[in-house]
């Protein structure tokens, strides 16, 4: 097998700058991830996810910006080249596997091996049948795949499905993987060990990773690294933890069930936006501020704690969900938070719809950072978007600051598009 791509995929990773407009949809993405690091690429429907993965792939061509991939220039409109997919060396998972059905196990896995695209759009070989065969009995082996070396499509589950296409996708040395929604055809008991499975094989690989997915928790145990977009637009960058413990947005702090709150501080005192209650934090702060409470910082009573909390107050649970190792709790009024505690805690305290509870959250539990009131987040005002000088309304407008430094804002400049669209590109 040729080493070629992972050699240069040793010495630089992907470097991209997607710059699509299709259908009244934008989408302004950078991306950087080095050899031997994931990247998770998260967002709500219609974030522009699918459309980063198209442009990646080769399926989609630029209309501005730049693919550069394991020190090749792959798209760069309007002048530059454009690689197809064909010769792009990329492996990728889809969420459906898109196994070829009339084909076995071992040779699904062994195709990309045996052929590839010629001149005219003819197939050529690179390896016989047996040889490309004998080549990937080690992959399907560290997969568990061997004992269905010879079943076809139809007789697998959707996880052995899954496995396949990854193995698949690993078996040409790309120089690039892209994991699109890799789990989320996958049944809730499979998935769990699927996702160790998968976990163990992009620690192996050596070029850039990128993870496409909704699933807060897929994300967190894979990537080194998230980026979220919303809106076609990167709204927050940095570490699972960091993202956790600093969302951005209110769609960010929902999805990883971080509670955000926007608030007018005065000294340690938060008075929160929409909520009768203020809350005393470590911090001492004046003016619009974000409160952050992790879910885990929020501790649940019978009766009023005693003690340290110095914020207490009673409440109703409005829902209960299990989700292996943790319960996950949704308290009611008078300030709605989600909650994170054990299954055997859930269980002493007897927990379920309607049932009365005490919170508590100590004051050092509260993070309180300078910035937003409740308005200037759901306007998309967030503090990094303000440091940029990227508002929403000016997003919107398509004057974030980069466009502006490159005097391509929407009304005042059109960016040169290269070739003709080939349309229906979705936004996802």
């Amino acid at each position: 097998m040729s080493t070629r791509g992972t050699a240069e995929a040793a010495h630089a990773g992907l470097d991209a700058e997607l710059g699509i407009v299709r259908d009244g949809f934008e989408l302004d993405v950078e991306l950087s991830i080095d050899p031997g690091s994931t990247v998770a690429l998260l967002g709500p429907n219609g974030a522009g996810k699918s459309t980063a993965i198209g442009a990646l792939a080769g399926l989609i061509p630029l209309d501005r910006g730049h693919v550069r991939l394991g020190g090749r220039l792959l798209d760069e409109p309007p002048t530059g080249p454009f690689v197809g997919p064909e010769e792009r060396h990329i492996g990728i998972v889809f969420q459906g596997s898109l196994l070829f059905e009339h084909l076995s196990v071992i040779d699904n896995v062994a195709f990309g091996l045996r052929h590839r695209p010629g001149p005219g759009g003819r197939w050529r070989g690179r390896l016989g049948r047996r040889a490309a065969r004998e080549a990937v009995r080690s992959l399907l082996d560290a997969l568990d795949l061997v004992e269905l070396a010879a079943a076809r499509p139809g007789e697998l589950s959707g996880g052995q499905a899954q496995r396949v296409a990854l193995a698949r996708a690993l078996a040409g040395e790309p120089d690039l993987l892209l994991l699109d929604e890799p789990l989320a055809a996958v049944d809730v008991s499979t998935r769990a060990r699927l996702r160790g499975v998968l976990g163990e094989h992009l620690a192996r690989f050596p070029g850039p990773r990128l993870l496409v997915t909704h699933d807060p928790g897929e994300a967190f145990a894979l990537a080194d690294r998230l980026v979220v977009i919303e809106d076609g637009r990167a709204v927050q960058r940095g570490t699972p933890g960091e993202v956790r413990r600093h969302p951005a947005t209110t769609w960010v702090a929902a999805l990883t069930g971080t509670n955000l709150l926007a608030g007018r501080a005065g000294s340690s005192r938060v008075h929160l936006d929409d909520h009768d209650l203020v809350l005393t934090a470590a911090t001492e702060l004046d003016g619009p501020v974000r409160a952050v409470i992790d879910p885990r910082a929020v501790a649940l009573h019978r009766d009023r704690p005693d003690g340290s909390p110095r914020n207490a107050w009673a409440t109703v649970v409005d829902w209960v969900e299990p989700l292996g190792r943790t319960t996950r709790v949704r308290l009611g009024a008078p300030l709605p938070l989600t909650v994170d505690i054990t299954p055997s805690s859930a269980q002493a305290l007897g927990l379920g719809p309607g049932r009365a509870i005490w919170a508590a959250v100590k004051a050092t539990e509260i993070t309180v950072e300078r910035g937003e009131t409740r308005d200037a987040v759901e306007r998309g005002e967030t503090r990094d978007a303000v440091e940029r000088g990227e508002t929403r309304d000016a997003v919107e407008r398509g004057e974030t600051r980069d466009a502006v430094e490159r005097g391509e804002t929407r009304d005042g400049g059109a960016t040169p598009v290269r070739g003709e669209d080939p349309g229906g590109a979705a936004a996802g």
